[in-house]
């Protein structure tokens, strides 16, 4: 088998929700583990990988998370497992109540002489729920389209109405798990709203689904154990001629397979009824029999129009999910260097001196990463960098990283917003990545966090984009790496290695 490196590893494919919430559990967790160790395990798990033949991204992933986490953390991984499979059966027994509920409801309303309004019940239990179908389906598109979310717009009706109710049905001893993945969604918007959205879209429509499928049961319950009449009526002045129109074109695609589901003029004609008007009505005499002959047409409906686009929407939703969550693994912080240590032959080695911070991240702290490891995965052509409040030289920059053709530019300090837009401008036109550098020792104040932002929104959301801390001691690139993460930007990287550096020199 030959050796795998982390340029033949793409993590692409489907994910389970619950794989990306351990996933997030489990790199918490390592955050606090030595750097040696955590190499040393990581490329242990990675040379099995590829004894076992697997070169795909997401299966090296799953075997690592299957080795790698504690115990402790591998029980809350289970437990999380465990509470999404529970809230799937609750999303789905609560739509099976509903639909039974008021299908039973329906069916027991006799609204004028033991008769049963057909279009109250074709409007209730099909209209409705396939009006509401639409009406999800085109919110999620237009949420994706638009991207409401992914900047801040975290207080939707969705995540407000439908995220409480959901925590709220979980065990008390799962809810602090689910919070610390909420705690991270929240802190990386940009990367997992999208992903959010389509979990609550599908938690929608397993109650939709519950729905069709309770009201399909109840309909035919009904039909089996009681005597159902149906009848039409309406205020408004329409001729049978057309509502027999209507429910042909409804029940044509079942019309070959059930000609007894479609309903004739004739029985449309007798069943239409009046609160004030003489029997028989029209000429025909009242005929219990025929006046059940609405059942068939009523069950197709419940089946064609609500519980089949629902179950067409349940696995589109469900193929979904697991594509955003693949998405989402593929970038979450900390998993490119992870897939990285995982893809690297074991190579014992030993430092002159303690790693340090770097490799390190601190709770709710982006990790802190050597610049010469991340600049040397970057490509060079058009690479640019961005001098903030004059904190380094020109001539010292391009000395650092021997790099005579990287873009050398200025911001902030003196420098008006004019000015700095146009460097972010310039940025986003073009194409390499893009490093700020800052002094670690003066604190990250509200206008590099803007300056970030409006950079991050110039370059695109899957371009490198690195902050290397200058001078400072560690408890300043602590309080950086802190602030930094508040962005939630999963592609911004903490780069240190030159913080020692003092003013002119040049030996990186």
């Amino acid at each position: 088998m030959g050796s795998l490196g982390p340029a033949d590893v793409l993590i692409e494919g489907r994910a389970k929700p619950h794989e990306l919430i351990g996933l997030v559990l489990a790199l918490e967790e390592r955050a606090a583990q030595p750097e040696r160790d955590r190499r040393r395990l990581d490329r242990e798990i990675g040379a099995r990988a590829v004894e076992a033949g697997e070169r795909d991204g997401l299966e090296i992933l799953r075997r690592w998370l299957a080795e790698a986490p504690a115990p402790a953390t591998r029980e809350r991984i289970g437990r999380v497992r465990s509470s999404l499979a529970l809230l799937r059966s609750v999303m789905l027994g609560a739509g099976l109540f509903l639909g039974w509920a008021a299908a039973a409801a329906l069916l027991q309303v006799e609204v004028d002489a033991g008769r049963i309004n057909i279009v109250l019940c074709v409007g209730l239990l099909v209209g409705l729920p396939l009006a509401m179908l639409f009406t999800s389906v085109g919110a999620l598109a237009w949420a994706n389209r638009s991207n409401v979310g992914e900047n801040g717009s975290r207080g939707s009706w969705q995540s407000a109405g439908l995220g409480r109710g959901a925590m709220a049905i979980l065990p008390h001893s799962v809810r602090s798990d689910i919070e610390i993945l909420v705690g991270r969604l929240n802190a990386h918007e940009r990367l997992y709203a999208r992903a959010r959205r389509v979990q609550l879209f599908v938690w929608s429509q397993e109650i939709g689904f519950g729905f069709a499928v309770g009201a399909t049961l109840a309909t035919i319950s009904f039909v089996v154990f009681t005597d159902l009449a149906f009848g039409w009526s309406t205020t408004l002045d329409v001729e049978a001629s057309k509502v027999h129109a209507l429910a042909k074109a409804l029940a044509a695609p079942w019309s070959a397979i059930w000609v007894e589901a479609v309903p004739s003029f004739d029985l449309v004609e007798t069943t239409r009824h009046f609160r004030a008007g003489p029997e028989p009505i029209h000429g025909h005499v009242v005929d219990p029999i025929r006046y059940g002959g609405w059942w068939p047409f009523l069950v197709m409906a419940i089946a064609c129009y609500s519980l089949v686009p629902r179950v067409l929407a349940l696995g589109l939703g469900a193929r979904r999910l697991g594509e955003e969550s693949g998405r989402a693994i593929a970038h979450t912080p900390g998993v490119e260097r992870l897939l990285e240590r995982l893809t690297t032959p074991l190579v014992e080695t030993k430092a002159p001196e303690a790693e340090g911070t770097i490799g390190h991240a601190g709770e709710g702290a982006l990790p802190l990463e050597d610049v010469h490891g991340w600049w040397a995965r970057q490509a060079h052509e058009s690479a640019m960098a961005i001098a903030w409040a004059e904190s380094i030289e020109d001539a010292e920059l391009l000395r650092a990283f021997a790099a005579e053709d990287m873009k050398v530019r200025d911001a902030g300090g003196r420098r008006t917003l004019a000015e700095d837009a146009e460097c972010t401008t310039e940025a986003g036109a073009s194409a390499g990545a893009v490093m700020v550098c800052v002094r670690a020792f003066e604190p990250p104040m509200l206008e590099v966090l803007d300056f970030l932002a409006d950079l991050r929104a110039s370059i695109g959301d899957s371009r490198s984009l690195g902050v290397l801390l200058l001078e400072g001691d560690e408890r300043d690139r602590a309080t950086w790496a802190r602030k930094l993460a508040t962005l939630g930007d999963p592609c911004l990287v903490v780069l240190v290695g030159m913080a020692d550096r003092g003013a002119g020199q040049a030996d990186v």
